[in-house]
C-alpha cells in the first residue's frame, strides 16, 4: 500500500512539474550534466521524479540512518555527474536511481 501511495504521490507532482524544467533553476546550471538535464524534457522529468522520490523517502528518515540516506544521494550524484552530457547515460541512471528509492534499495 505504501508503494502504491509513493507511486500516486510521485505520478501528482511529475504531472504538476512536467512543464517546469528539473528539480532546479536552470538558470543557475555550470556542468555538462546540469545544461543536458535542462535542455531534455525527458531528464528534466526524471529529474523531478528523482527529487520527489528522494524528498519522501528523507522525510521519514532520521539520525544515523538520514545521514547516510543523503551520503548515499551525494555519492549518486557523482555517478550522474560522471556521465557529462551524454543523455543516454543520464536517463540510465536516473532510472536506476528512481528505482532504488521506489524500492527502498538506497
Amino acid at each position: 500500500m505504501k508503494a502504491l501511495a509513493l507511486s500516486l504521490a510521485l505520478t501528482g507532482i511529475a504531472a504538476s512539474a512536467a512543464q517546469a524544467g528539473p528539480s532546479y533553476d536552470c538558470n543557475r546550471a555550470s556542468t555538462p550534466t546540469e545544461y543536458a538535464i535542462c535542455g531534455s524534457p525527458t531528464l528534466s522529468h526524471l529529474d523531478v521524479l528523482m527529487a520527489a522520490a528522494y524528498k519522501l523517502r528523507r522525510a521519514n528518515l532520521y539520525g544515523p540512518a538520514r545521514e547516510r540516506f543523503t551520503y548515499n544521494q551525494r555519492v549518486w550524484l557523482d555517478i550522474r555527474d560522471a556521465c557529462g552530457s551524454d543523455t543516454s547515460c543520464l536517463e540510465r541512471v536516473y532510472n536506476q536511481r528512481i528505482t532504488s528509492l521506489r524500492n527502498n534499495k538506497f
